[in-house]
């Protein structure tokens, strides 16, 4: 686990998508993965230190793990990246839907140990569904996420972009 956090690192997350690509190879149910990157980060760190911007990363994760299912997993990557694996996304809409949870919630964080903070974040969501997903794999869905969070980036950040990739329909 993350030790500021408290959430899974990315070797545990790992180890969480690779059973949960399983489970979707074999149940044929969709899954998702948000690939998210904080927007004026480096800012809070230059500007009123590490401790600030540590405070930061924990409101991050208590205010996005609160709006998310207690099956999905939200985990911290490292720095300021962190990543959501849904199980069983109703498709790109219920994607969507978790992506704009957690824009609001990171938007809404507008103080750290007294001092102001303005962040937003990017978020890029890739989806994968039963066998074709699984064939693709693991790591290839975590690209692809964060190949379309660098697309959210250059689209003006603070706003999430679904991977043209991203596999919906129900393939076997």
């Amino acid at each position: 686990f993350d030790t500021l956090t408290g959430l899974p690192n990315r070797s545990l997350f790992r180890d969480r998508l690779e059973q949960q690509a399983k489970r979707s190879e074999r149940n044929l149910m969709p899954m998702a993965l948000l690939f998210i990157d904080l927007d004026g980060f480096k800012a809070v760190n230059d500007t009123w230190g590490h401790a600030a911007g540590d405070l930061v990363l924990k409101a991050v994760a208590e205010r996005v793990k609160a709006r998310l299912r207690k099956e999905d997993v939200l985990a911290r990557l490292g720095g300021d990246e962190f990543v959501i694996l849904l199980e069983e996304v109703s498709g790109p809409d219920g994607a969507a839907h978790v992506a704009q949870l957690a824009l609001d919630e990171i938007r809404g964080i507008t103080e750290a140990g007294g001092h102001p903070v303005a962040i937003s974040a990017s978020i890029g969501i890739s989806g994968a569904r039963g066998r074709a997903g699984a064939k693709r794999g693991p790591a290839a869905l975590l690209a692809d996420a964060d190949q379309a969070m660098y697309r959210a980036k250059q689209g003006g950040k603070g706003v999430f972009v679904i991977s043209e990739k991203a596999e919906w329909v129900p393939a076997r």
